[in-house]
């Protein structure tokens, strides 16, 4: 049971293949406690790299989940919810319209971060509980994107978002379970390409 006195919160993930919610308050010190942490793959993005829209039964799935996670996070006193979505939701052409259902039917009020803040997010969130120290190179791999973060002693030095996504690959070149090596190097091809550009 929570103390009643310690103020918890929820952060949310709405990302291309899953969804993510992290629970965490402030410990006696000041310092940010992740007391739980629930994932969902909902395949959210599934399609978007052909259609250019979230599918209805995805955006149905995304709609379960986040009512659920919702329900769990108050279930453990969090007086807080903060969202976020990703890649999926800032591609899609119905992105919007998704969000708006996402606000009326759970009550969460998400924000759709641009791929910048989503690497700077990502940095901060690691930097929480990995020794970063040094010259490091940290890159994000998700369903629609891989963010790169550059860095030296904690201290970010540029970072890029690339559309190098697990999902967005396979939907562009694999086409067969398992993939074919003809397609497996079309995916490096690509991947490589994009990683040289930057």
């Amino acid at each position: 049971m929570i103390d009643a006195t310690t103020r918890a919160a929820a952060a949310i993930d709405i990302g291309s293949n899953s969804i993510k919610m992290s629970l965490g308050r402030l410990n006696r010190d000041g310092k940010l406690e992740e007391f739980g942490q629930v994932v969902d793959v909902v395949r959210l993005g599934q399609g978007v790299e052909r259609t250019g829209e979230l599918d209805p039964d995805r955006i149905e799935a995304a709609i379960a989940t986040l009512q659920r996670f919702a329900g769990e996070a108050h279930a453990a006193g969090v007086t807080d919810i903060a969202a976020v979505a990703t890649e999926a939701t800032r591609a899609a052409r119905n992105g919007a319209a998704f969000l708006e259902r996402v606000r009326r039917d759970t009550g969460i009020n998400v924000r759709v971060i641009d791929g910048d803040e989503e690497a700077a997010l990502t940095f901060r969130g690691l930097a929480t509980d990995t020794e970063l120290t040094g010259h490091v190179v940290v890159a994000d791999i998700g369903g629609g994107s891989t963010e790169f973060v550059v860095a030296n002693d904690g201290i970010v030095l540029g970072s890029r978002s690339t559309p190098l996504g697990s999902g967005r690959l396979t939907e562009r070149f694999v086409s067969t379970d398992p993939p074919t090596p003809d397609a497996l190097a079309q995916v490096q091809a690509e991947a490589d390409g994009v990683i040289e550009r930057l």
